[in-house]
């Protein structure tokens, strides 16, 4: 799973490589009912790990732009996945389908991204038809992970107020709209993660 990307670098805020024990985790924006629930979490999971990735961030920044404007031109259902990988020594940022090929290259059959490959590689899903509690408990699971790439204890407890501001988000925007506006959401996202999740 190593080294799909050799553009990104990360180590622990000590300075430290990371834990040669662990080599990578995965999260899944996905389509559907929670499709912006989700991207607000990666969104708040972009904010977390800029002051260690700006690259990574950004990326993903970018990413959700791409589909944002996709969707105001009529040329994507918003269904797309963004998956970001993070490596044993290097990290690296890409879309679900490259990610599955990559892992069947590796002779690794799996027919959804889930659960725990060779043991050492920890992949969380947030998938639309999953309730708001599996969503907040996969997000628990990605909070575990940065926790192991050695990021501050304040980091950690912004990523958790993130959590909170997912219920907020997507409850306001399903029980008052029946055809959400997606770009107002993503907007209002991206506003709630700049305060939230401002980097000092």
């Amino acid at each position: 799973m190593k080294g799909l990307y050799q553009k990104y670098y990360i180590k622990k805020a000590s300075g430290k490589p990371l834990d040669p024990n662990f080599e990578a985790i995965v999260l899944r924006i996905d389509g559907g009912r929670y499709l912006n629930a989700c991207r607000f979490g990666a969104i708040a999971f972009a904010e977390a790990v800029r002051e260690h990735n700006s690259l990574l961030a950004n990326d993903i920044q970018k990413r959700l732009q791409v589909l944002k404007e996709g969707e105001r031109d009529g040329r994507s259902d918003g269904k797309d996945d963004i998956g970001a990988m993070y490596g044993f020594t290097d990290l690296a940022y890409t879309d679900n389908r490259i990610l599955e090929e990559e892992v069947k290259r590796k002779g690794e059959e799996i027919k959804q991204l889930k659960g725990v490959i060779n043991n050492k590689v920890e992949i969380a899903i947030l998938e639309a038809d999953r309730d708001h509690a599996e969503i907040k408990r996969l997000m628990e699971v990605n909070i575990k992970t940065v926790k192991s790439l050695g990021l501050c204890a304040e980091k950690i407890e912004q990523l958790r107020k993130a959590l909170d501001e997912i219920d907020k988000e997507a409850d306001d925007t399903y029980e008052n709209s029946e055809v959400p506006e997606l770009n107002d959401c993503i907007d209002r996202m991206q506003q709630i993660a700049k305060q939230e999740l401002k980097v000092k």
